[in-house]
């Protein structure tokens, strides 16, 4: 898959499954459970949008999240490269 990723025909598709996601996003769970249409850029939505960016930081200070202080250490977080001691589990 890896070395088709950047294929016109197979691109799109690979961003989706591992390209990285907007920084927000809404969708109305209940008229739309696949969350296919992004509502983020309609006007109507921008009181609501509001409200839970409110309620989001509101819910990352509360539990001192370093994203409520501008860090973001998932950002460049290395998945594929452990760091650090690796401690096996010895059943």
């Amino acid at each position: 898959m890896i070395e088709n990723a950047n294929k016109g025909e197979i691109k799109p598709f690979f961003n989706l499954c591992f390209g990285k996601v907007l920084s927000e996003e809404l969708y109305n769970k209940i008229k739309d459970p696949n969350m296919i249409n992004d509502l983020i850029n309609y006007p109507i939505y921008e009181s609501k949008l509001k409200e839970l960016r409110q309620k989001l930081y509101a819910y990352l200070e509360k539990t001192n999240d370093p994203r409520s202080q501008g860090l973001s250490p998932w950002d460049n977080y290395n998945f594929d490269k452990p760091v650090g001691k690796i401690v096996e589990n010895n059943k």
